[in-house]
């Protein structure tokens, strides 16, 4: 179902007990749009990092993630690879 609030609502209000399922398409649109801003939230403002941090660290591995963040990992080359390590190692809670 399209994810839109007068859409929902119309089918809640016409069928009741129809179970309302979301495409996956517009969620993960939606999940990687947050992730994408709160990346760039980071590059921009690295000094809002936890202070074990270095902001000039943060902003440089941040530089230039968006492909090595976004992908998924598994289908990363070599140098994405290395980008994402850099992030995981500046980024809070990182795994």
């Amino acid at each position: 179902m399209d994810l839109s609030g007068s859409y929902r609502g119309v089918v809640r209000r016409l069928m009741p007990q129809a179970e309302i399922v979301a495409d996956r398409f517009p969620v993960m649109k939606l999940v990687t749009d947050e992730l994408n801003q709160a990346r760039n939230a980071f590059r921009r403002r690295p000094e809002d990092l936890p202070e074990s941090v270095a902001p000039e660290a943060a902003k440089a591995a941040l530089k230039n993630s968006q492909y090595a963040v976004l992908k998924p990992e598994e289908k990363l080359t070599d140098q994405p690879v290395e980008k994402l390590a850099a992030v995981k190692a500046v980024a809070p809670n990182s795994p």
